[in-house]
């Protein structure tokens, strides 16, 4: 992990009752180049430099991003970093992140959510529930 004054630890999610074990979405970012650009040795050969796996590490080393690989899950770079190790082992149990636009009304009342816990200090079951009922609210909307 970086350097920093707050003291925090990352983690997978815990055990639900009864040995369930909770499930999380799991996205990455990506880079793209256009298919239709004016410049397609150039586009390819940027993309190759871009995922190369001597580029994912350096891109891991310099901005913390975890590479988008599985030939880098039992890298030492990456199992040295608590952090990231606390990652890998939950994305064993994540799902894809819907590439569908009725995902976009997760976003809003999420962050909303987790501000008014942060930064307000609201109780976490009633912002939480808060959420969960703006995200029905934009989902039955969404889906008229």
């Amino acid at each position: 992990m970086r350097s920093t004054d707050i003291d925090f630890g990352v983690a997978p999610l815990p055990m639900l009752p009864g040995g369930k074990q909770p499930r999380s979405l799991l996205s990455i970012r990506g880079l793209f180049v256009n298919s239709y650009t004016k410049y397609p040795i150039a586009a390819k050969m940027f993309a190759e430099f871009a995922s190369n796996a001597d580029n994912l590490k350096t891109r891991f080393e310099m901005t913390g991003q975890i590479p988008p690989q599985k030939d880098f899950v039992n890298d030492p770079a990456l199992e040295a970093n608590p952090g990231v190790k606390a990652f890998l082992e939950q994305a064993i149990h994540a799902d894809p992140l819907p590439s569908i636009p009725e995902a976009g009304t997760l976003w809003v009342p999420s962050f909303a959510a987790l501000s008014s816990i942060w930064s307000k200090g609201e109780d976490p079951k009633k912002a939480l529930d808060r959420m969960v009922e703006q995200m029905k609210t934009a989902m039955k909307t969404n889906n008229q």
